[in-house]
């Protein structure tokens, strides 16, 4: 698996590969699509879920993942307390839920509340198989959550772009198993963009360490990258 931080695959030009639509696989393109249309509003954030996603990948890669549709989400936020504060009490959860209003950080709140995110003890604890959905979906928020603090983001927009990737995955593929890809093609054209970047012409055993891959391979993909680079759009 290729190891890049979220501030690493941001940059350009590997931000651009990420919107690249040919790098990435079908069995999750209309996901991605549906990050970018959610955060189209704001083009800073738009790179930011496809590379929190890309990373949801590269994590995941070769798993699967049971998605709630959205009626059994309602359903798990209705169950909690925090439901019927959110309607006492609209203004302090600004929270609609109707449709897609249903936001990842309500179920996250929702979770945390019935302890499916309590950090003093394991989230499988006490579920059963017809609830480990809930389990995978705490991972998913609570990973985005992680890797999303890293970035110089208002409180806002990290619940935004988390929401916007968990719910383009519910909505999208909510209701069935979703196989996450491992993004090979993704993977070997950032991996490209990565060693011709970090290439200073003294340096290449190095990166075939940091990369576990050959001397040879390196100087392929500088090659390849440099020959790129030299061709006009």
């Amino acid at each position: 698996m290729l190891e890049v931080s979220l501030k690493e695959l941001i940059s350009s030009p590997l931000g651009e590969v990420l919107l690249d639509h040919q790098f990435w696989p079908t069995a999750v393109s209309d996901v991605a699509d549906s990050i970018d249309s959610s955060l189209a509003s704001n083009p800073n954030l738009v790179v930011i879920g496809r590379a929190a996603f890309t990373q949801v990948c590269f994590t995941w890669g070769g798993c699967n993942f049971y998605l709630p549709d959205q009626a059994k989400l309602m359903k798990f936020v209705k169950e909690s307390h925090l439901y019927q504060l959110s309607l006492i009490d609209p203004d302090r959860y600004a929270t609609e839920l109707r449709g897609k209003g249903l936001t990842s950080s309500l179920v996250e709140q929702s979770m945390q509340e019935q302890h499916y995110l309590n950090t003093t003890s394991q989230p499988e604890t006490g579920l059963t198989d017809n609830q480990a959905w809930k389990t995978e979906v705490s991972e998913i928020i609570k990973y985005l959550r992680q890797i999303l603090s890293d970035l110089e983001l208002s409180i806002d927009e990290i619940h935004r772009v988390i929401s916007s990737v968990f719910t383009a995955m519910s909505f999208m593929k909510g209701g069935q198993a979703l196989f996450v890809p491992t993004c090979k093609s993704l993977e070997a054209e950032l991996r490209k963009k990565l060693v011709y970047r970090q290439f200073n012409g003294k340096n290449a055993r190095q990166i075939a360490r940091k990369y576990h891959i050959s001397l040879q391979h390196v100087y392929r993909l500088i090659k390849s990258e440099t020959i790129n680079n030299r061709t006009p759009l």
